[in-house]
């Protein structure tokens, strides 16, 4: 498809070149003269061999002094109020001769005429004909900018027609490259990619290129500062080559891809600002040859980075490669227009103009597909880093797991020994109970070996359940009212009511060791004989942030106040008192009608 435009654009190319305009019944006679010294007098003209011609646009070849034309216009033409055209809006001076009434009469055009002294304003040069005016003028031009100086004569309602034309169709052309300024000024701010920068900044010396070519830019912008014209086009020229080029390095990433290219960017960026000093400390024409070659480096040198850069399979250099040939086409059909080898039409003497406005859309179409670009770029390696990171972190994972793993195997196998090791302690005090004789002595060794065994069965609840931190209150505690239950023998009613609580292993201990002692002491002092209704009763939950332990049977009681601090039962209160201080709970004991325990401390999460 691609291949089918390109030759279509080829063909209708060739076509515009080669259609010759038209001869009108209006065209001029004309004939010219270089002027090599710049020393003709309009008094001695006759004498002054003319070369004569049938071109409409007449060439100013660089570093001529001075061009004379001798046009010869019909009388017919002088009575339907014709103007003539003559150069361009960037020929410097142009001195009309004519007689009127026998008098010889001088009218000066061009750029270094202020809009104030002008006969007729208008952004041409216009030079209004009557039926007074002779059959002949002579016309004296100097040009240092232009190379051309066409020459047409029409109707002032031609002149109006194409006037307004050109107007609407170069202010909408303006238009549309002010809005892709301001567009990417947008994509600047939100994107601060300095690149959309660098090609506002390109489009908007390009756009007063165009609009000085065109005689917009000193007619309404500059109108009475015409000595500044050709300086503010040079400079415009270097600012805009310096900016594009500067532009290109930013967009085929040259920084990243090739430092040699970067720096022959670099080189052409500083070869177009140092002409602008130049311009004011040496003579005009060499600064402008010298600016003419520099702008010739610039335009292949950018043509055969992006050739490169293209080969390097860059998209964005192919595209940027187009617009420039687009761009380069233009330039050189302007330039062999000028010679005469292509002819000169509507569509040749436009190019330049359509060009520029070609090229400067499809760089927009770069820059936007250049957002689009970088988003999904930006996207890719957004999602690259995602799974890189994903793989990393299913790495760790799996790591950690296996560490941890490991960290579970080593603490399941710690508790398990604590308990073997507690078992051996209790085996061994079960081996001393056994030995003795001694009443006093049994009970000590019974009331130690449920120590322990209180303390062994967190152990075995903390690896059996594969957590090393907490245990579960309602299994716990069962099991450890069982296990004094089936110790002492005793037909006693035990009343369970215990709510599944996570409790820490540093609070399951003490809370063992005061359900071991409570539940003992129940079991051993509380009734005087075995009888039905003897009951125990163990209550443990939550309320709000607390836990609450309730311990209470319906024995005969004691006297707490009375006990002895010799007595057997002494060591048994401590231990409890001593395990809630560990808690920070409150206890509270009521030994009348029984004996009740309740016991409120902190649920530690």
């Amino acid at each position: 498809m691609l291949k089918k435009v390109v030759f279509c654009c080829l063909i209708l190319l060739c076509i515009g070149c080669s259609v010759k305009k038209k001869e009108k019944e209006n065209s001029l006679n004309i004939a010219t003269y270089i002027d090599q010294e710049d020393k003709v007098e309009i008094n001695k003209i006759d004498n002054v061999p003319f070369k004569t011609g049938d071109k409409q646009i007449i060439n100013y070849k660089l570093g001529i002094p001075a061009l004379w034309l001798r046009i010869n216009i019909s009388k017919l033409k002088k009575e339907q109020d014709h103007v003539l055209l003559i150069g361009n809006a960037l020929t410097d001076s142009i001195i009309v001769y004519s007689k009127k009434d026998w008098e010889l009469k001088t009218t000066h055009l061009g750029v270094m005429i202020p809009k104030s002294k002008l006969d007729y304003k208008h952004y041409k040069n216009v030079f209004i004909l009557n039926e007074k005016h002779s059959d002949t003028l002579y016309v004296k031009i100097k040009s240092r900018t232009a190379l051309e100086i066409p020459v047409a004569l029409i109707s002032k309602e031609q002149l109006y027609r194409k006037t307004n034309k050109a107007l609407f169709f170069s202010g909408f052309l303006y238009g549309i490259v002010c809005i892709l300024i301001f567009y990417n000024i947008y994509l600047f701010i939100h994107q601060r990619n300095f690149a959309y920068v660098l090609y506002s900044f390109s489009a908007f010396f390009n756009l007063c290129i165009q609009a000085l070519l065109l005689g917009h830019f000193q007619y309404y912008i500059l109108p009475e500062s015409p000595n500044s014209i050709h300086y503010v086009f040079y400079v415009c020229i270097s600012l805009s080559t310096f900016f594009i080029t500067l532009l290109c390095a930013a967009v085929l990433e040259l920084k990243k891809k090739n430092k040699l290219l970067l720096k022959f960017t670099n080189f052409i960026a500083f070869l177009s600002l140092s002409c602008i000093p130049l311009l004011f400390f040496l003579d005009f024409s060499i600064v402008a040859i010298f600016i003419m070659i520099v702008i010739t480096f610039f335009n292949f040198g950018i043509l055969f980075i992006c050739i490169h850069q293209f080969l390097k399979k860059n998209k964005i250099a192919g595209m940027l490669g187009v617009s420039w040939v687009v761009y380069l086409t233009g330039t050189a059909i302007n330039f062999l227009r000028t010679f005469d080898i292509v002819s000169s039409n509507w569509f040749t003497v436009n190019i330049t103009f359509t060009t520029f406005f070609a090229e400067f859309l499809m760089m927009a179409v770069i820059m936007h597909y250049l957002h689009f670009f970088r988003a999904k770029e930006k996207e890719q390696k957004q999602l690259e880093y995602t799974e890189k990171l994903d793989l990393e972190v299913q790495q760790k994972t799996k790591e950690l797991s296996l560490a941890l793993h490991q960290k579970n195997d080593l603490l399941s196998e710690i508790h398990h020994r604590v308990k073997n090791n507690l078992q051996i302690v209790y085996s061994l005090l079960n081996l001393q109970e056994r030995r003795t004789k001694s009443n006093a002595l049994k009970d000590v060794f019974e009331a130690g070996k449920n120590r322990i065994m209180a303390m062994s069965l967190v152990h075995e609840h903390l690896y059996k359940n594969n957590s090393f931190k907490k245990i579960d209150s309602k299994n716990y505690i069962t099991e450890l009212i069982s296990y004094l239950s089936n110790l002492y023998g005793e037909k006693i009613d035990i009343q369970k009511k215990i709510t599944s609580v996570s409790i820490p292993n540093d609070v399951a201990i003490p809370l063992g060791l005061i359900i071991t002692e409570i539940v003992s002491n129940s079991f051993k002092h509380a009734f005087f004989y075995s009888e039905e209704g003897n009951h125990i009763v163990v209550v443990f939950y939550k309320k709000n942030n607390d836990l609450h332990l309730e311990i209470s049977d319906n024995g005969k009681g004691y006297d707490l106040e009375g006990q002895k601090p010799e007595s057997k039962q002494t060591l048994g209160i401590q231990i409890i008192k001593g395990m809630s201080q560990q808690l920070l709970g409150k206890l509270f004991i009521n030994t009348v009608n029984g004996t009740s325990y309740h016991l409120i401390f902190p649920h530690k999460k």
